[in-house]
């Protein structure tokens, strides 16, 4: 099933239409290239729910980025620590609006169509949370 026009629409507008990888170090390592694109943050492999292709579990990044996600596990688990995936036992025991997401300005909290940001400490308390000390 494809996201909904209008879901999309509404994350390119909340990211600004910004790979959210833009500013961090994988991005000086592995420049932004290409279209902008959907990532769910809550993998779609294998079926899904469809509560996934809703906007609090997607965020925009663009094509490099989008494709070295699910090809590189060091990509993996850098975008996990970043809040950009969530692995799904994670997604299925936290609420998705307690999964803080680190854009290039600051960490927030998605509620919806809108950002919430969060000071780096309460960021990481949430992710120590959800990941231990391995997050």
């Amino acid at each position: 099933m494809a996201v909904k026009k209008e879901v999309r629409q509404n994350v390119y507008e909340r990211d600004e239409s910004l790979c959210v990888v833009r500013g961090s170090l994988w991005a000086m390592l592995v420049p932004c290239g290409g279209q902008i694109t959907l990532q769910h943050r809550v993998g779609r492999g294998m079926g899904g729910s469809k509560k996934w292709d809703t906007e609090p579990f997607l965020v925009s990044m663009c094509a490099i980025h989008n494709g070295l996600e699910p090809a590189s596990a060091e990509f993996r688990s850098f975008c996990e620590r970043q809040g950009y995936s969530i692995s799904r036992w994670a997604a299925d025991q936290f609420p998705i609006q307690r999964i803080p997401i680190k854009y290039e300005d600051a960490w927030y909290l998605l509620g919806g169509t809108q950002r919430y940001a969060v000071p780096e400490p309460v960021a990481q308390e949430l992710m120590l949370e959800i990941y231990g000390d391995e997050g």
